[in-house]
């Protein structure tokens, strides 16, 4: 009896250990802090899409690198704008009027 405690105990253990480790491994990694604040880059975009912000972020790309990605709408057009986190500037602009859903946005 003492055997099957034992055992079930040491499973038990086991799986807690190996699910912290899965849960470590799915954590966002810590962004680094921008020079410029998100009010800015918003402005950036604004100006540089002549609209008004309707969504902002500040996330990492697939190429590790960090930027700030806000959607402006102007009228009925809609664009996705990437600003340089320690610049302010346009790193690129795309049109996104027609793209319904944000399943790109984890990509971009």
């Amino acid at each position: 009896m003492l055997r099957k405690v034992i055992a079930v105990a040491a499973a038990v253990a086991f799986l807690a250990i190996g699910a912290g480790v899965v849960v470590q491994a799915k954590q966002k990694p810590v962004p680094p802090e921008a020079k410029v604040s998100l009010t800015e880059a918003i402005v950036a975009a604004e100006q540089h899409a002549k609209g008004k912000a309707v969504r902002a972020e500040y996330e990492q790309q697939k190429d590790g690198r960090w930027v700030y990605d806000v959607k402006v709408a102007a009228g009925a057009a809609r664009s996705e704008v990437k600003i340089d986190p320690d610049k302010g500037t346009v790193l690129g602009a795309r049109d996104v009027t027609n793209d319904d859903d944000d399943e790109d946005d984890e990509r971009d």
